[in-house]
């Protein structure tokens, strides 16, 4: 690969697969399931708790679709890093999501079902980027003013 071929790879891969994403981070699906009305989601706490998490997430979630091409081209397409380090993440944005539905609402989360969600994940991951598929995602903005 010539050097000009690779930089050009490694500017054009992350704009386009995150121009052609539709993925939010689970925080950030959790957020808007949310019910406003909920007695628990009028609290400072769950409101505030929302809004910082979320934006937290989203953030890991945008840095990650634009690192792991890059990192996949650097590193001559070796995945297994990638993965892990991907699957690390979603754990964490699993369990964060887990949390903000139990501070906001009366629903728990399980730790099975974040397994069972992060396996299914990484599963997908690891077949995508073989195959040269790179999942990806775009932030989406949570209204958390009540209204």
């Amino acid at each position: 690969m010539t050097p000009l071929y690779r930089l050009t790879a490694i500017l054009l891969i992350p704009l386009l697969t995150s121009g052609l994403s539709g993925c939010a981070s689970y925080t950030a699906v959790a957020a808007k399931k949310l019910d406003p009305n909920h007695p628990r989601y009028q609290r400072e706490e769950c409101v505030a708790s929302v809004a910082k998490k979320v934006e937290v997430q989203e953030d890991i979630k945008l840095a990650r679709t634009v690192a792991t091409p890059v990192v996949l081209l650097l590193s001559a397409g070796l995945a297994l890093p990638v993965v892990a380090a991907n699957v690390g993440l979603d754990v964490n944005d699993q369990r964060t999501a887990a949390q903000l539905t139990e501070l906001c609402s009366d629903k728990k989360v399980g730790n099975e079902d974040i397994a069972v969600e992060v396996g299914k994940n990484a599963a997908l991951s690891a077949v995508t980027q073989s195959l040269g598929i790179m999942p990806s995602g775009s932030p989406i903005k949570i209204q958390t003013d009540g209204r």
